[in-house]
């Protein structure tokens, strides 16, 4: 289930918002990684992936969870 589909009336706001809570969250996560890599203190091929991996884990969760 997709976190911005929803059939409640309220639905929307609260879509809306964990839409914003997942966009600045992953710009967030990109921006640590990109300062990590340049203060060298971890490689860019693994740093750089380190957002998609964790978003990757979290729809992993959401996917396997019965609802």
């Amino acid at each position: 289930m997709l976190l911005s589909v929803g059939h409640r009336r309220s639905g929307r706001g609260i879509s809306f918002g964990v839409s914003l809570i997942v966009i600045f969250g992953y710009i967030g996560m990109a921006s640590y990684a990109k300062i990590m890599v340049l203060k060298n203190n971890v490689p860019a091929n693994i740093a750089m992936w380190v957002p998609n991996f964790v978003f990757i884990y979290i729809v992993y969760i959401f996917l396997n969870k019965e609802i």
